[in-house]
């Protein structure tokens, strides 16, 4: 192993600061600086520092965002007028029925189609069962004279009975 030492001068010949060489040495020396300083700590320790660090982190964050809640007049939805909490329905309301028009003028088009073919369908299923109902009255009745005339001609055949 060389064991080598330079001073800041030298380092700066080096190393000139904003090269690309600089920055990966400052990289380099950042980590091994890491490396040393964590390695008598244990794993579970470095997480109960953050750990820790985070909650007071979270602690520091809602007292500064309360402050921010009690110092802008901020509200919440509970301390709402009345004139605001009818305004905000009414805006409900008309968007949800601009919704619901516009969801059914989309299926206009397609609903008089289906209206158009079913009255259609039902007007020739009426018109076919009228048709048919006067000619079994026509036939029933044009049966009824036949028979009339059979019979009166056996009468006059066979006489009457």
């Amino acid at each position: 192993m060389i064991k080598l030492q330079l001073d800041i001068q030298a380092l700066e010949k080096l190393f000139p600061e904003g090269s690309e060489a600089y920055f990966h040495f400052q990289n380099a020396v950042i980590a091994e600086a890491s490396k040393r300083f964590t390695k008598g700590l244990s794993e579970t320790r470095i997480r109960s520092i953050v750990s820790e660090h985070v909650k007071l982190t979270e602690i520091e964050i809602r007292k500064e965002l309360g402050l921010k809640f009690q110092n802008e007049s901020w509200r919440t939805t509970s301390t709402l007028t009345e004139e605001a909490k009818k305004a905000i329905s009414l805006e409900v309301k008309q968007q949800f029925g601009n919704q619901v028009r516009d969801q059914v003028n989309g299926y206009l088009p397609d609903l008089e189609s289906l209206v158009k073919a079913y009255l259609s369908n039902k007007t020739e299923n009426l018109i076919g069962k009228m048709v048919q109902f006067e000619i079994d009255n026509q036939l029933a009745g044009a049966s009824d004279k036949i028979k009339d005339k059979i019979k009166l001609e056996m009468e006059k055949i066979l006489g009457p009975r």
